[in-house]
């Protein structure tokens, strides 16, 4: 079992759900089920782990545009805010962009924590970025490097870890400490791969078979508390751990080449292009790999052709507030439009985002682990669903967060796409 949520405004405030619900604290109480599973609690997620409002950093240098390309002096800001050193709080400062319009040929980078990449605003008078290359690129890439280190590792001996827990016994907790950040490992077997008909996907030559060593999901976690051998994580998990399915392990992981700190805010993007369907120019406005604590706030994406705000692999507790995706440039195929799209990343937030002409608009990727959350979402003229996309993505929350033209979908996709199966 793993966990999606859909909700809708008019039937939350009408009829309460038997499983989640306010009690009389107005904190919400979730009810398991015969399992022990339950409803997740999605506090966990955005920047600094939710509740903490987005900083404003100070500015240390601004800068206009100039006569031709801007990339390399914009690039040249950010790398000498790079240079300086963190502050007490993990800062190092904002790059301020004057209004006007900047033409930038080539990927900006930010791969350094404590960097800002601040414009005046996102509307046309504003801070535009003009993407002018004929290939298909990210304009704004907030990243880190490398990858996790995994060392001890430890099995689960629980015969069942319901959806919702956040505690689990272990065979040893040796070199285990609070503080430690871990994978929680629910290992997939060809046995369940049968159980939910994942094994029936085939006789088309692009449909790719789901496969046990493929589908093992990973949580990342932070150990808060051990007792005996029973350890206790920062965040439930978002797939049950079964015994009958040889169960889980959890392992150790560093990650020290990971970005903190750093966001883009205040920009408006605008691709160049040749004709409607063009598939050469800017492709993604703002990009996240490898980082945490990170955001993208009041960004504009118009005429891109897959998305506003990506945020990928190692992306941690980032949040995506107050952006807009318009106008996108593209063939209306698979691999295009995915306007606010989460990838192999966590605790990750989209909140008050609003998309136009996109096919999946609030999504996440293949066997993207949750907690994660897109909340008081809008789109308009949907060319497709949104919701998970494809093989097993877990720990999402849609919470009101409409789709005009198409629906939010949780489903079992069958062959479509390359094999896509149970999306979440």
């Amino acid at each position: 079992m793993s966990l999606l949520i859909l909700v809708h405004v008019a039937s939350a405030a009408t009829n309460l759900s038997v499983w989640a619900f306010p009690g009389s604290s107005g904190r919400i109480l979730r009810q398991p089920d015969a399992l022990g599973n339950r409803v997740l609690d999605y506090t966990s997620v955005g920047y600094q782990g939710g509740g903490v409002p987005i900083p404003d950093v100070p500015v240390k240098v601004t800068i206009s545009p100039v006569a031709g390309d801007d990339t390399a002096s914009i690039q040249a800001a950010i790398n000498t805010v790079k240079a300086l050193p963190l502050d007490t709080n993990g800062f190092r400062g904002a790059v301020l962009l004057n209004a006007g319009e900047y033409q930038v040929g080539s990927t900006l980078t930010i791969n350094g924590s404590g960097v800002i990449l601040r414009g005046v605003g996102s509307e046309t008078n504003g801070t535009v970025l003009r993407a002018t290359a004929t290939n298909a690129y990210t304009l704004i890439q907030v990243t880190g490097s490398g990858s996790a280190s995994s060392s001890t590792t430890h099995n689960i001996t629980d015969y069942y870890v319901p959806v919702g827990a956040s505690s689990m016994v272990l065979d040893s907790v040796s070199g285990f400490a609070v503080g430690d950040r871990v994978f929680v490992r629910r290992i997939a077997t060809d046995q369940w791969i049968t159980d939910i008909g994942m094994d029936q996907l085939c006789c088309e030559p692009d449909v790719s078979i789901w496969t046990a060593s493929g589908y093992h999901i990973d949580m990342d976690r932070l150990i808060t508390r051990i007792e005996g051998n029973r350890i206790f994580l920062n965040a439930p998990i978002t797939t049950a751990i079964e015994a009958r399915y040889a169960g889980g392990t959890v392992r150790k992981y560093t990650w020290t080449s990971r970005i903190t700190n750093s966001g883009v805010e205040h920009i408006r993007g605008v691709s160049d292009f040749v004709v409607a369907d063009d598939e050469n120019h800017g492709w993604v406005l703002v990009q996240f790999n490898s980082v945490e604590n990170a955001w993208a706030r009041d960004v504009t994406s118009q005429y891109f052709g897959y998305a506003c705000v990506a945020m990928y692999g190692g992306t941690r507790f980032t949040t995506a507030r107050d952006c807009r995706s318009l106008d996108p440039v593209s063939i209306i195929t698979g691999g295009r439009r995915y306007a606010f799209v989460l990838d192999d990343c966590t605790y990750c937030l989209v909140q008050n985002c609003y998309t136009d002409e996109d096919r999946h608009q609030f999504v996440t990727q293949s066997l993207t682990t949750g907690p994660n959350v897109f909340v008081d979402g809008q789109s308009d003229t949907a060319k497709s669903d949104a919701g998970p996309h494809h093989r097993w993505a877990s720990g999402a929350l849609w919470d009101n967060v409409a789709v005009n033209g198409n629906a939010l979908d949780i489903q079992n996709r069958g062959n479509l796409g390359s094999g896509h199966g149970w999306s979440g």
